[in-house]
C-alpha cells in the first residue's frame, strides 16, 4: 500500500513539475491590442487597456520569457506607455494622454462615460450579467459582456474610479476603470489551467447564484460534469436539482410552479427550442459543449421575454478562442459528441458540434442488470402496460461570433436536432409498434453596436420550427390493432430590436419592438399569424436598492395585451437581500390536448386563436429572501400564480372532453447550500398547492399538492471528484390524468443517482473520466407514454401504456479537450 501511495505522489509531482513552462512570445507586424489580448487569453493575465489607442502601435517580437509579467514589459518597451498593476491587474495607459488629463480643467457639474466590456481572463469569452459594484451601486454588463454609464467628475479630476468585478464561477476582481476609453476587465476562473503551471483550486467553486434578481437562478455550468449523468445532459441535469424545478417523473419538458408543457420558454442565443429535453432526461437537446450559462427565471421575468406564461430558461453560447484551434470529444456509452473550433481571423471563430446515439439506449436486458421489469402495472393489469421505448436522437451546431470595431460583436448559430422514438405495444397476441419523429431546426443573427446614438443596441433575426410525426396506436377492429397519423408543425420567425441607454446618473433605460410571424401545421392544414410588440423598462439604481417598472404591449390577431412588469431588489447587507416582482404575461402558442373525430387522445402544438383556443393569461406574483455569506446560500421564495385559458382533458360521467381551466398555483421554494473548498452539499424543496377550476356551469375544482425535496452532495478531492444527488418527490399529476378515473396523483417518485470522476490536466490539455449509477436502487418509477382509448371489454374503455421512467443505469464516459 505504501509502495502505492508513493507512486501516487510522484506521478502527480512529476506533471505539476512538468507542467511549469516557459512564456513563448511570437508576434511579427501584429497590433498591440490583438497581441495583449491573446496573451490575455492564453496566460491568464489581467489587462486593462484602451483597445483603440494601442491598436495604433504595430510590434514585433519573438522569444521565451520566465514569466508573462516579464513579456509584456517587453512587449511596451520604448512605447510612449504607462504600465501600473493595481489589485493583481496590469493596467496599461498613455503617457500623454495621462499628461493632458492632468491639464484638463473639469467642470464640477461633468459626467464621464464609462465603458468596459468584462472577459475570461483563460479563453477570452465574454461574461454576459456580470456584475459591477461602484460606489455602493450595482451595475450588470449586457449579454455581451458590455456595460456603460456616466459617473460625475465633481470629486474625481483624474478620471479614474475603482470598481468590484464578480461573476458566477470566477473569482471576484477590484479594477480601475477609466473614462473617455474602453476598458477591458479580464476575470480569472476559480480554477483553470495555464501553460506555464498548473493552477489548483476549486474547480467547482461559486457554482449558485440565487437572490441578485427575484425568481432567478444563474447556474455555473462547470459544475453539471461532476455531477451524475453522461455529460449530454449536464444543462437540465442542474437545472432538475433547483427548487421549483420538476424532476418527479422526468417530464420530457421544462415544468416550473406546475407549468405544462409549451408553457415555459427556453431559448438559446435568442432562437425557441420547443423541446428542452429528450425522452428519458438522458440527452439535453442544447450540447453542453456550446453553453456558456444558464439562466433560468422561475417567473415575473422581464419586458423583452414574452410569449410564455410559465418560466423563461435563457442558455447562452460560448464566444470560443480567437487565439488558437480547439478540439474536444465527449464518449460514453449511449453517446458521442464531438467539438471543434477554428479562428478565422484575430477576432472570429468557427465553431461546430455533432453528437448522436448509436444504439437502443433504454433496453433495460442491457442496462439494468436486476432484469426486466413486468409489463403489467396497477391494481388493474388489463388496462395498465409497460412499454421498453427505442430511441434514436442527433444534432448538429455551427455557431460563428465575430468582434468588429470598438466592442461590436456578431453573432450567428445554426442549429438541426433529430430524436425517433419508437415502441412496440404488445397485448396477447396483439402487437403494433407505434413511432414518433421530431425534427427541429432553428437559426439566429445577433448584432450587438452602437449606432450613432447615446446608448447601445442589440438586433436580433430568429427562426425556429419543430415538425413532428408519429404513428400512434388507435384502437381495436376485431382481432387487431390499427393506427392513427399526426403532422405537426410549429414555429416562429422574426425580428427584435432593443437599446440600452443611461437617463440620469441612476436611470437606465432600455426599450424596444419586435415583429414575429407565428406559424402552424397539423395534417395539411397550415396557418400563421404575426405578433408585433413593443417593451419599455426603466430601471433606478441606488446605495441598496434596485428597482425595475416595465411595461410590454403584444398586439395578437386585432387585441392589444398589456403587460406590465415590476421588480425590486433590497440589500440589507451582511449577505441578506429581499426581492419583490409582479408581471402579468400572456401566451399565443403551446401544446394543447386534442380529440379527433375518432375518439383519439393527442396533444398538439397550436397558435391561439382567442375564440375555441383561448390566449392563456398568467399573474405572477412573488417574495423572496436570500442569505449568501461564508460559503452559505439560503434562498426562499413565496410564490402566487394564477392562470386562466388552460386546456386540458376532462371527465365527466364518464365521457372525455376537452375544458377551459383556471388554476391557482402557491407555494414556496427553498434552498440550502453549503460550499467549502470547492465542495457542496445542498437540500432544495417545493411545497405547493394546486386548485384548478373549471370554466363553465358546472364549476367543479380539483385539488392536488405536489411537492419535492432534493438532496445533492459534492466532494472536491481534485483531480477526484465524487457526488451523489436524490429526489423525492409525490402529488404530480399526468397531462392525460383527467382521462382516468383512478387518482394516482399521491404515486410517489424518488431516485439516487452516484459518480466518480476523475480530472487530469497538462498544458492545454485535459481528460475527464467519470462513471455514473442512475437510479442505484432501481426505484420503479412510471411515466406515461400514451392512452388507447376504445378498449373492448374494459369499463373505462382506454389502455395507460407506462415506461419506467429511468432504470438502473450505469454509464461510463471519456471527455478530451485540446
Amino acid at each position: 500500500m505504501k509502495r502505492v501511495l508513493l507512486a501516487i505522489i510522484f506521478i502527480v509531482t512529476f506533471f505539476r513539475i512538468s507542467a511549469s513552462e516557459v512564456v513563448v512570445v511570437k508576434y511579427n507586424s501584429v497590433p498591440l491590442n490583438i497581441a495583449l489580448t491573446q496573451l490575455s487569453e492564453n496566460y491568464g493575465i489581467s489587462l486593462s487597456f484602451d483597445d483603440r489607442e494601442l491598436s495604433g502601435y504595430i510590434i514585433t517580437i519573438s522569444g521565451r520569457f520566465k514569466s508573462a509579467d516579464e513579456a509584456i514589459v517587453r512587449m511596451l518597451a520604448n512605447l510612449p506607455l504607462r504600465l501600473r498593476k493595481i489589485s493583481g491587474v496590469w493596467v496599461i495607459s498613455s503617457v500623454l494622454a495621462g499628461k493632458s488629463t492632468d491639464s484638463l480643467k473639469i467642470k464640477s457639474d461633468d459626467k464621464v462615460l464609462i465603458e468596459g466590456v468584462v472577459m475570461d481572463a483563460q479563453t477570452g469569452e465574454r461574461l454576459p450579467f456580470a456584475l459591477l459594484t461602484l460606489m455602493d451601486k450595482r451595475f450588470y454588463s449586457d449579454r455581451n459582456g458590455y456595460f456603460s454609464f456616466k459617473e460625475s467628475t465633481a470629486k474625481n479630476e483624474s478620471l479614474s474610479y475603482n470598481a468590484a468585478v464578480g461573476y458566477l464561477g470566477y473569482n471576484i476582481s477590484n479594477v480601475t476603470l477609466t473614462g473617455a476609453s474602453l476598458n477591458r476587465i479580464f476575470l480569472t476562473p476559480v480554477s483553470f489551467t495555464l501553460d506555464t503551471v498548473l493552477v489548483r483550486h476549486y474547480l467547482t467553486s461559486r457554482s449558485f447564484q440565487s437572490g441578485d434578481s427575484p425568481a432567478s437562478i444563474r447556474i455555473n455550468h462547470a459544475i453539471a460534469k461532476y455531477l451524475s449523468g453522461n455529460g449530454d445532459n449536464s444543462v437540465f441535469n442542474l437545472l432538475r436539482l433547483m427548487p421549483g424545478v420538476r424532476a418527479s417523473g422526468e417530464p420530457s419538458f421544462l415544468s416550473v410552479w406546475g407549468s405544462n408543457e409549451g408553457e415555459s420558454l427556453v431559448k438559446m442565443d435568442g432562437y425557441r427550442l420547443f423541446a428542452m429535453n429528450n425522452f428519458n432526461e438522458q440527452i439535453s437537446s442544447v450540447n453542453p459543449f456550446l453553453v456558456k450559462e444558464v439562466r433560468l427565471t422561475k417567473g415575473a421575468f422581464s419586458v423583452n421575454n414574452g410569449g410564455a406564461s410559465g418560466s423563461v430558461a435563457e442558455i447562452y453560447g460560448i464566444d470560443g478562442n480567437s487565439s488558437r484551434p480547439v478540439v474536444k470529444a465527449n464518449i460514453n456509452n449511449l453517446t458521442t459528441n464531438l467539438f471543434a473550433s477554428v479562428p478565422t481571423g484575430s477576432r472570429s471563430v468557427v465553431m461546430a458540434a455533432y453528437r448522436q446515439t448509436y444504439y437502443n439506449l433504454y433496453d433495460v436486458n442491457k442496462f439494468n442488470p436486476y432484469g426486466k421489469r413486468p409489463e403489467n402495472s396497477g391494481s388493474q393489469a388489463s388496462r395498465d402496460i409497460f412499454i421498453i421505448p427505442d430511441y434514436l436522437f442527433r444534432d448538429a451546431n455551427l455557431r460563428f461570433k465575430s468582434t468588429f470595431g470598438v466592442d461590436n460583436t456578431l453573432t450567428a448559430g445554426v442549429y438541426a436536432a433529430e430524436d425517433d422514438f419508437k415502441y412496440q405495444f404488445e397485448l396477447g397476441d396483439l402487437s403494433y409498434n407505434a413511432k414518433e419523429t421530431n425534427r427541429q431546426y432553428a437559426f439566429s443573427l445577433n448584432i450587438n453596436t452602437k449606432i450613432g446614438i447615446p446608448g447601445k443596441s442589440d438586433l436580433s433575426i430568429f427562426y425556429s420550427s419543430n415538425s413532428l410525426t408519429a404513428d400512434n396506436i388507435r384502437r381495436y377492429r376485431g382481432q387487431n390493432l390499427t393506427s392513427y397519423i399526426t403532422d405537426n408543425l410549429i414555429g416562429e420567425s422574426g425580428a427584435e430590436f432593443n437599446h440600452k441607454i443611461e437617463v440620469g446618473k441612476r436611470n437606465f433605460m432600455d426599450f424596444g419592438l419586435s415583429v414575429k410571424n407565428l406559424f402552424e401545421g397539423f395534417n395539411g392544414d397550415n396557418a400563421d399569424n404575426q405578433i408585433y410588440s413593443i417593451f419599455i423598462n426603466e430601471k433606478l439604481v441606488l446605495d441598496k436598492f434596485e428597482g425595475n417598472v416595465g411595461m410590454r404591449l403584444d398586439s395578437y390577431l386585432g387585441k392589444n395585451y398589456f403587460q406590465p412588469r415590476v421588480a425590486a431588489l433590497f440589500n440589507l447587507g451582511y449577505g441578506i437581500k429581499l426581492n419583490a416582482a409582479y408581471g402579468i404575461h400572456n401566451q399565443f402558442s403551446g401544446r394543447i390536448p386534442y380529440i379527433d373525430s375518432d375518439g383519439n387522445f393527442s396533444f398538439l402544438w397550436k397558435l391561439f386563436n382567442g375564440a375555441n383556443i383561448p390566449v392563456i393569461k398568467s399573474e405572477h406574483l412573488i417574495l423572496g429572501a436570500s442569505y449568501n455569506n461564508n460559503g452559505w446560500l439560503v434562498s426562499t421564495e413565496v410564490f402566487n400564480r394564477e392562470s386562466e385559458g388552460t386546456l386540458k382533458f376532462s371527465r365527466n360521467r364518464g365521457n372525455i372532453r376537452i375544458a377551459e381551466y383556471s388554476a391557482n398555483i402557491k407555494g414556496f421554494d427553498m434552498m440550502v447550500n453549503k460550499e467549502h473548498q470547492g465542495s457542496y452539499i445542498f437540500v432544495s424543496t417545493t411545497f405547493s398547492s394546486v386548485n384548478e377550476r373549471l370554466d363553465n356551469a358546472e364549476n367543479s375544482t380539483l385539488k392536488y399538492n405536489p411537492a419535492e425535496i432534493k438532496a445533492g452532495l459534492l466532494l472536491n478531492f481534485s483531480p477526484f471528484f465524487f457526488s451523489t444527488t436524490y429526489v423525492n418527490g409525490w402529488g404530480y399529476r399526468s397531462s392525460y390524468q383527467n382521462i382516468s378515473s383512478d387518482d394516482t396523483s399521491s404515486e410517489k417518485y424518488s431516485r439516487l443517482d452516484i459518480s466518480a470522476n476523475y480530472r487530469f490536466t497538462k498544458n492545454r490539455f485535459v481528460l475527464n473520466m467519470g462513471i455514473s449509477i442512475l437510479n442505484l436502487l432501481n426505484t420503479l418509477n412510471s411515466k406515461y407514454i400514451d392512452v388507447v382509448p376504445n378498449l373492448p371489454g374494459s369499463q373505462s374503455g382506454y389502455l395507460n401504456t407506462y415506461s419506467q421512467a429511468i432504470p438502473f443505469t450505469p454509464l461510463l464516459s471519456l471527455e478530451l479537450n485540446f
